[in-house]
């Protein structure tokens, strides 16, 4: 396995929650976010289908208890292994020596104590934005409502190499339902029929407040083990104070400010993104469907201080 004297600096959230942002800042003040981002998303794509989502599976889609930590790690190390020549890329030698390294992949907040173990100083960075807003974000289809048909890209084949272990790799709809419960093979909801695409879009706003109140749970709960390697920023607060909060989070993080980071937030932090589900134009029964979403998420939203 490759490795560097510092750890990563991993960027995660409920996908919509601004990640974007979170990491073009980061890499405006010169993190090495990978040689095969995404665009315009900044993901890694190999750290994203290479080595979080063979974890994720492993880890979520067990039909007997949760596999032991032994099995997650061997199967991190194979991950590893498969995924880091693509994150490296042509700039490896270089990207090793690099102090400030890492990653954007929303879904790590499902697997932050394997890649802990794998990768002792690695540093988690959890982007939180108000959930009425992810679940509005793209009309809210976007994962478990979007098309059920894999996207293109997506990595059907992405497995750890051969003696790793591990599931087979799992189609998209099969991850977005995994991400969305925390569970494998749930087919019904709160009445709702998940094979039944009209159900699904009916109550699409739901189905995307539970998966914001999933990973944002599963998220704080790991983070309890994590120590100091751990730390949660809302994007609101990004969003109408980002000068003030980027550094901040610099200086835990133990990086340099940098004019380059500061021009950053100054072209892309815009305060109105903050809110905007007061502003929501939405027909009958979608405000039905945001009224349950909201109730439904209302105890989450007020622990992480999002009054109504």
């Amino acid at each position: 396995m490759t490795g560097r004297a510092r750890g990563p600096i991993i960027v995660l959230g409920r996908p919509h929650s601004g990640t974007r942002l979170l990491a073009g800042l980061l890499r405006s003040g010169g993190v090495f976010l990978g040689a095969d981002l995404t665009r315009p998303q900044l993901d890694s794509w190999s750290m994203h289908g290479q080595f979080t989502v063979p974890l994720l599976h492993a880890r979520l889609a067990v039909h007997s208890g949760a596999p032991q930590d032994a099995d997650l790690d061997h199967l991190a190390r194979g991950c590893w292994d498969a995924a880091w020549p693509r994150y490296a890329g042509t700039a490896s030698r270089t990207a090793t020596r690099q102090d400030a390294w890492g990653w954007k992949c929303c879904e790590t907040a499902f697997v932050m104590p394997t890649v802990r173990r794998l990768l002792p100083g690695a540093v988690f960075v959890h982007l939180i934005r108000d959930g009425r807003d992810v679940a509005l974000s793209g009309r809210g289809y976007f994962q478990i409502t979007s098309p059920t048909a894999d996207p293109p890209g997506w990595p059907q084949a992405a497995r750890p190499r051969d003696g790793a272990g591990g599931p087979a790799p799992l189609g998209y709809r099969e991850f977005s339902r995994l991400v969305t419960f925390g569970e494998p093979e749930v087919r019904r909801w709160r009445g709702i029929d998940l094979d039944d695409v009209r159900d699904v879009v009916r109550h699409r706003y739901l189905l995307q407040m539970k998966a914001w109140t999933t990973a944002v749970t599963w998220a704080r709960r790991d983070a309890s083990a994590l120590g100091g390697g751990y730390h949660e920023v809302r994007y609101e607060e990004l969003c109408t104070s980002p000068i003030d909060v980027a550094r901040a989070l610099f200086r835990r993080l133990g990086l340099p400010w940098t004019a380059t980071a500061g021009a950053f937030l100054d072209r892309h932090a815009v305060s109105t993104r903050a809110g905007r589900w007061r502003h929501a134009r939405l027909s009958g029964r979608e405000t039905r469907d945001f009224a349950d979403a909201v109730a439904f998420g209302r105890p989450l939203l007020r622990e992480c201080g999002y009054a109504d």
